[in-house]
């Protein structure tokens, strides 16, 4: 079989010859394939968590920068609003300016 594997000693690995059988390895060549992959998992986990911390960062960059764009839009509504209530007032006392002057023109609606 060409398509097993063995370890070479460098964490390499390479096919087991053809005319052996993987049922008849020794003990210490299976034990060395599975540290051999043992280690892999552990490089392949590691990096995945450094992929997991990396994106939870970005994650909590973009949380700030939108809760920081959302006060801001927050704190202009709140000016368009004040400036609204100030030209609604405004408008208001030239309303009642003009009922008053009119009134004593002795106009009436």
């Amino acid at each position: 079989m060409t398509n097993n594997i063995q370890p070479t000693g460098s964490g390499a690995i390479e096919p087991i010859p053809s005319g052996d059988d993987p049922l008849t390895l020794p003990l210490h060549l299976i034990d060395r394939m599975n540290a051999h992959l043992d280690a892999e998992i552990a490089h392949m986990q590691g990096s995945g968590g450094e992929l997991i911390r990396q994106l939870e960062e970005q994650a909590a960059a973009v949380r700030a920068d939108a809760d920081r764009r959302i006060a801001e839009l927050a704190a202009e509504a709140e000016r368009v609003r004040s400036g609204v209530d100030a030209d609604v007032a405004r408008v208001h006392a030239l309303g009642v300016e003009l009922a008053r002057r009119a009134q004593a023109a002795g106009v009436r609606s």
